[in-house]
Formats: structure tokens, C-alpha cells, sequence
């Protein structure tokens, strides 16, 4: 199912009436072309902030996804100021992306250890050199026999 029927699903039809058309009163139905962009929008807004492609059967992303078409949609027909609305919708994206695309913790240390820099060897720190010479990195696979370098 595609994210503008999830979102006919959840709101009445009066709700999306409103939302697509607040300027037209004598309208009574769903501006379609409207509530379409709004879905799009929202499915590149995820793959940006989030770094992931937008999947319906996702429920984190369905959910943001829909509260995201509502919020646009208010940004569109000018119901809601930009920046509140904005802001609203990113603090969902930024929830989502920590539980999606980017839920990786960045490597981090407190170590004051340099990895050496000389093209072609081990990484050996820099005050260990010497005493580390006959360091052999890459171990023998499983089954393959040690001989000394």
C-alpha cells in the first residue's frame, strides 16, 4: 500500500478536504495533486535526513511518514507557521533516523596514541616502535599453518 493511501486511511475524508483546500470552501473533495506531492516530499525528506529509501512496511517510518503529510500539507496551504511546523517534523525525522539509517555509534576514543604513518607498515604506535618491530599482523587463517615472516 503507498504512503497517500496509508494517509487516506488514517484521516477522514473532511480532515484531508480541509487540509488540502483550506482556501476553497466551495470544495468538497481531496485535492489529490496536493496530498500526492505532500506523500513525495515526505518519502525524500526520510531518505535525506534518515539516509534510508522510504518503506511502507516499516511502522517507525509509516508512522513519521503520515504525521510528516499532515505537518507538510499545513506548510503548504500556510494553516501552520513554517518554522513551528519545521521543527515539529524534523525532531520526528531526527527520533527516526536514531533508529534507522544512522543508528551506528560514530568510533570515538580518549586515547592519546597515534597510529603510525608510514605507508606500508602496521599501525604501530609511535612510542612502541622499536619494541614492536617483529609484530606480525594478519594471523594465519583457520587451518593454515604459522611460518615466521
Amino acid at each position: 500500500m503507498a504512503l497517500v493511501d496509508e494517509v487516506k486511511k488514517r484521516f477522514s475524508t473532511q480532515h484531508l478536504t480541509n487540509l488540502t483546500n483550506p482556501q476553497a470552501e466551495e470544495q468538497t473533495g481531496i485535492d489529490n495533486d496536493r496530498l500526492l506531492t505532500a506523500c513525495e516530499d515526505v518519502e525524500y525528506w526520510i531518505e535525506v535526513k534518515c539516509g534510508v529509501v522510504y518503506d511502507n512496511t516499516d511502522k517507525r517510518q509509516r508512522a513519521i511518514a503520515i504525521m510528516g503529510v499532515q505537518e507538510l500539507l499545513r506548510i503548504y496551504t500556510g494553516q501552520t507557521p513554517a518554522e513551528e511546523a519545521t521543527s515539529i517534523w524534523l525532531g520526528w525525522l531526527n527520533a527516526l533516523a536514531k533508529v534507522t539509517g544512522r543508528d551506528r555509534m560514530l568510533p570515538v576514543t580518549t586515547s592519546r596514541l597515534q597510529p603510525s604513518i608510514d605507508p606500508g607498515t602496521p599501525p604501530i604506535p609511535e612510542f612502541d616502535r622499536r619494541r614492536l618491530v617483529d609484530l606480525t599482523p594478519d594471523a594465519p587463517g583457520e587451518g593454515e599453518p604459522y611460518t615466521s615472516p
